[in-house]
């Protein structure tokens, strides 16, 4: 059994702590497996016919945790379903977090949101045991007055230049700004050399699809767009009628003349290029390219949370080469694990304060405190 619980049903805030507790049937079924760290996947969605896939909140969360906060993306009803996960952490965010064209690859409902998932449910009934892995839902009344307004136009447009999925609340909107603010520029006016440089290329050699649309309207064009500003021929290479394939064989020295009369010219356009070189601004606007990529490169790093996955894997191979994590260690068959995490029959106090001292990690201060601050936006 996996019992869910809020503390109040009438949502006043955009995001709301959920604690759980779990049966020692469910705890036997984890430690028959040998799982490690099982996991609980909250899965958040409206109810009824505002149901949309698009529209789901997911948080994959240790079962240790005891608690945790999830947020909202529709007004009105909505439901709070959960799952226990035998796998680690890493493969269960990846199963159940992972999005293809705005929608998860795994479903946790069915199609129209009422119930769990056939598969899930498939499993449940191929094992008697494995029926306490599922949640009984709770339902929740979110106000539309919980969400965040949206900001305006044109910064959305600046601030999201980057990304690709809209942010997910004010915090998360609040570091797009910083990065947008702070680093953006540099970016961009890197992009701007590149493209610039794309745009002498194109007049060296006399493209016809020379446009200076593509350098005028950064936000708009990317650099494999702006390529285009080199493709179309060349106006030094003529166009004749004789080229149609409809049209009689011509006389072939008369067609390269005619076709090639204007190519000598072309190296005359090429001074600036010889003037820029001699100067050694070419050189000059490499490196500044260079640095400016390699900087981009470092802030994607840490911002992606690539750093993150990479230190924390880290730790977990080293614990395991070290024994930490051996198979007849399973913490929640511990029995002062168990007193915290085992249902007893009663409402538990959905709070911080109502947690043991251990279990109030500084993760979990962050996100009460970022519930109060960051409203979320809604879908």
């Amino acid at each position: 059994m996996i019992e869910l619980f809020v503390s109040d049903n009438d949502v006043t805030s955009g995001s709301i702590a959920v604690t759980w507790c779990v049966s020692t049937e469910t705890l036997d079924l984890l430690a028959e497996r040998k799982v490690q760290d099982p996991q609980i996947v909250i899965c958040v969605s409206p109810e009824g016919k505002a149901y949309d896939p698009r529209k789901e909140y997911r948080k994959v969360v240790p079962l240790k945790d005891l608690m945790t906060y999830v947020e909202f993306r529709v007004s009105g009803k909505n439901k709070i379903t959960a799952v226990v996960s035998s796998k680690t952490r890493k493969d269960a965010k990846n199963t159940y977090l992972t999005k293809e064209r705005g929608l998860y690859e795994t479903h946790v409902l069915d199609c129209d949101g009422e119930d769990y998932a056939s598969w899930l449910k498939r499993n449940q009934d191929e094992d008697d045991d494995a029926k306490d892995t599922l949640a009984v839902p709770i339902t929740v009344n979110v106000p539309r007055e919980c969400f965040a307004p949206e900001p305006s136009a044109w910064e959305k447009t600046w601030v999201n230049h980057f990304f690709r999925d809209k942010p997910i609340d004010q915090c998360s909107y609040r570091r797009r700004r910083l990065f947008a603010y702070l680093v953006q520029p540099f970016i961009m006016f890197a992009l701007a050399l590149v493209k610039f440089f794309l745009l002498l290329g194109a007049t060296l050699i006399g493209s016809r699809g020379w446009s200076l649309k593509y350098l005028l309207h950064p936000l708009t064009y990317d650099i494999d767009s702006s390529l285009g500003v080199l493709f179309g021929g060349s106006i030094f290479i003529r166009r004749l009628l004789e080229d149609k394939p409809s049209s009689p064989p011509p006389h072939m020295i008369w067609y390269l003349v005619k076709k090639f009369c204007l190519l000598p010219l072309m190296p005359l356009i090429a001074i600036p290029l010889l003037l820029l070189t001699y100067f050694h601004v070419l050189w000059v606007g490499g490196l500044v390219v260079a640095t400016l990529v390699a900087l981009f490169l470092v802030v994607i790093f840490f911002a992606s949370g690539t750093a993150k996955d990479v230190f924390f894997g880290a730790i977990e191979l080293i614990a395991k080469l070290f024994g930490k994590l051996s198979s007849d260690d399973l913490w929640y068959m511990r029995q002062e694990e168990m007193a915290m995490i085992v249902c007893d029959g009663r409402k538990k106090n959905v709070s911080i304060s109502a947690l043991p001292a251990k279990k109030r990690t500084i993760a979990l201060r962050f996100h009460d405190l970022k519930s109060k601050v960051c409203r979320p936006f809604s879908a």
